[in-house]
Order: C-alpha cells, then sequence, then structure tokens
C-alpha cells in the first residue's frame, strides 16, 4: 500500500490561490467552531451521485458556500491571505483575483460593511428559493439575482 506524507505535500505541494483559501477557510472554521464544513459544498455532487440523496438533503450546506465565507471573514482580510501565497510564491495565479480587488476597493468588504458577493444582512443564499431547482419543462434563470 502506498502512503502519502500530507506534510510533505503540503509543504512542498504546488497549490493554487483558490485551493489554498479553502485549506484556510477549513481551518479556520476548525479553529472558530470545531466543525469541518467548508470543503462540504465542494463535495456535495459527489455526495448526491455516490449517496443516491435528492439535492434538497443538501440545502443548508450549499448555500453559504466559498463566496458567503469570504464575506464572512472579510474580503479585504482574503486579500491580504492571498498576498501572503502571491509574495511567498511569486506565481502570478496566487494573486488576489480582479473580481476581489475591485470589490475591496469598492468598499465592499462583506458582512462588515454590508455588501461583497452578496447583499446584507439579508443574503441572497438565506432565501428560501435561491438554490431551487427548477420545475421540469422550464427555461431560464430562477430565483433571486437569476440563480438557480
Amino acid at each position: 500500500m502506498k502512503t502519502v506524507d500530507v506534510g510533505a505535500v503540503i509543504d512542498e505541494g504546488r497549490w493554487t490561490g483558490y485551493q489554498k483559501l479553502l485549506i484556510f477557510g477549513t481551518a479556520l472554521t476548525i479553529i472558530l467552531d470545531g466543525v469541518d464544513n467548508q470543503l462540504l459544498p465542494n463535495a456535495v455532487p459527489t455526495l448526491i451521485r455516490e449517496w443516491g440523496r435528492p439535492r434538497a438533503d443538501f440545502i443548508n450546506a450549499l448555500t453559504i458556500g466559498p463566496f458567503g465565507m469570504m464575506d464572512m471573514i472579510g474580503l479585504d482580510v482574503v486579500r491580504d491571505i492571498e498576498m501572503v501565497y502571491y509574495r511567498e510564491s511569486g506565481d502570478p495565479s496566487d494573486a488576489p483575483p480582479r473580481c476581489l480587488v475591485e470589490r475591496i476597493q469598492r468598499g465592499e468588504l462583506g458582512v462588515k460593511t454590508g455588501k461583497g458577493f452578496y447583499r446584507y444582512p439579508d443574503p441572497a443564499y438565506k432565501q428560501p428559493a435561491f438554490l431551487r431547482t427548477p420545475d421540469p419543462g422550464q427555461t431560464g434563470p430562477k430565483g433571486p439575482g437569476g440563480r438557480i
């Protein structure tokens, strides 16, 4: 059986900024509330298929997603984390994405300013229809903001 040195992979592996952000978000969640729920939205499609469960069973885990989590952390904090990775690697793929930088420049820092990727105090992901599956036969975007 082949084993993997997880520590070496984390320390020496090639990671994109997004992957590092997911790992950071997971670690932060574990530290803050002891629950590893940040990677769940990324695993849900596989879980639906493998467990044979309907999508509705996963709605609570799916709703906030990585963008809602970034809003909760603060987009300026997320950018600062990305800059640490970027300065360390020098790899342009580790630089904060333009959509993040532009929001920060507009003063949209997430929950703390009332706007980030979502508007607060009532973000779209808290609306009942946010992840509603369209009725069969209907086409086009459904739900708040054109989201399905």
